[in-house]
């Protein structure tokens, strides 16, 4: 009989802690939590290595590997949910999962934070619209012209 091994989860990452077992403890967390939610905020590098995990999760599900899966995933009644929900969203798609977004720095230490999300998530948008984005930028670029324009005529 051979012996079945799970992947490492480590190799997935750029952005590691000192600690092994903590490293551990914090992704397995994050992607929990991700999936739980489908949208999470944290520090720009740990949403990058936190991307990079959930791809390959989603990877892993598409082949079967529940073992995995089940190694990576603290809370187990959410493994039915990757099986059930996450995996039929993505049968069509190579790749391109998860999407991952720049936000203001943390007001405490300034640190670089973005938010990961799942792709096709029910979730509200946290970009508008083009369509949205254009009358912004309309509307903006009116209200500067108003603003440049003397009223009197132009100077000499």
């Amino acid at each position: 009989m051979a012996a079945t091994r799970t992947r490492v989860l480590e190799n997935l990452l750029k952005f590691k802690p000192k600690s092994r077992e903590k490293r551990k403890h914090l992704y397995k967390n994050l992607i929990t939590a991700l999936v739980q939610y489908e949208r999470i905020e944290t520090t720009i590098n740990r949403c990058h290595d936190l991307s990079r995990v959930a791809e390959r999760m989603i990877d892993l599900a598409k082949q079967g590997d529940e073992e995995t899966i089940n190694s990576w995933i603290t809370k187990k009644d959410l493994i039915p949910k990757v099986f059930g929900h996450l995996l039929p969203r993505y049968e069509d798609m190579q790749g391109g999962y998860t999407k991952v977004y720049k936000i203001p720095p943390r007001k405490i230490d300034s640190a670089k934070m973005g938010i990961v999300e799942f792709v096709g998530n029910d979730l509200p948008p946290l970009l508008p619209s083009e369509e949205e984005l254009r009358k912004l930028k309309l509307e903006k670029l009116k209200e500067d012209r108003k603003r440049w324009i003397p009223i009197n005529g132009t100077p000499v």
